[in-house]
């Protein structure tokens, strides 16, 4: 299902990342004010990691829906061997 999710970011490794990077996979993230706002499809499992370190969340608007759809380039976070 694809959700919206508003977190805060924290520094790692000298660089900023959001809150429940280890969820987050083929995804739109933008900057929202002070927070990552992310659109994702996620499973059950991402979904309750995610809303544990969430400000909040909610379900996507169609529009977002639409945005995710149609993303050419979405995150994808870097594989670290």
């Amino acid at each position: 299902m694809i959700r919206v999710y508003y977190l805060e970011t924290e520094m790692i490794d000298g660089a900023e990342k959001p809150k429940g990077i280890e969820y987050i996979h083929h995804a739109i993230l933008e900057v929202e004010g002070m927070l990552r706002k992310l659109i994702q499809d996620t499973t059950d499992e991402e979904h309750n990691g995610l809303i544990a370190v969430a400000n909040t969340w909610r379900e996507a608007t169609q529009e977002e829906i639409n945005q995710f759809n149609n993303a050419e380039v979405a995150y994808i976070p870097p594989i670290v061997i």
